[in-house]
């Protein structure tokens, strides 16, 4: 019976770790396309649209200072994605979703306890940088489309212009804004960076919980 549950357990974080990874690289995808504005925006190029060359090799301090802008803008998402992918999985390592039980700060506060130290200041820990990241990445997104929005009015081509820029920046932010909720959560709250639904942890996985037997405080 104990055999066969740590089985299933095994498979739900392995289908789990799958869906969380296939939803990165999609949404990562498009967060390059949405973050590399100067090189996939259309825009004019005189007596033509620009093609995907003309956009690459640019020239002018505007195209290269905005290319600059894109590449960091995209290095920064791509860091937050490593936090967000490191703070899901603990999460899912850690805890779970219990229906049955209170999912209010101070009930979770107590089941935190079950832990071992190391596992609950591990939980913490990534959870903070994580808020520290969802910050940076959103300044960084903020600049970077204060400084797109700058090339795509100077090299205006058509509406496609404007719409691509304006459909790019609504997913990017909506992204963001939903890890500002999870971020700005009450103490000991956590959601998933990853669920069509804010779901929340709420109990600990028993395998995770201290061994006071053998005193473990393994992570």
């Amino acid at each position: 019976m104990g055999i066969n549950r740590t089985l299933e357990e095994k498979e739900r974080m392995i289908q789990k770790n799958l869906i969380t990874g296939i939803s990165i690289l999609i949404e990562f995808y498009r967060v390059f396309i949405g973050c590399a504005y100067a090189i996939f925006a259309p825009v004019d190029c005189g007596d033509h649209p620009c093609n995907f060359i003309e956009n690459l090799l640019g020239g002018s301090t505007l195209d290269n200072a905005n290319y600059v802008f894109n590449v960091i803008t995209i290095l920064v998402f791509a860091g937050h994605y490593y936090i967000e992918l490191k703070r899901e999985n603990k999460l899912n390592r850690y805890m779970k979703i219990n229906h049955e039980i209170p999912s209010d700060t101070q009930s979770i506060g107590n089941v935190l306890t079950k832990l071992t130290d190391k596992r609950e200041f591990a939980l913490r820990k990534i959870h903070r940088y994580y808020k520290l990241s969802t910050y940076f990445t959103l300044f960084m997104f903020s600049l970077n489309t204060l400084f797109s929005g700058v090339v795509i009015f100077v090299y205006y081509l058509d509406p496609k212009s404007g719409t691509a820029f304006f459909t790019n920046t609504l997913f990017i932010g909506t992204k963001l804004y939903q890890s500002l909720q999870s971020v700005n959560a009450e103490n000991n709250i956590y959601y998933s960076a990853y669920s069509q639904s804010k779901i929340q942890f709420n109990d600990v996985n028993p395998e995770k919980m201290k061994d006071t037997s053998k005193g473990s405080d393994m992570v």
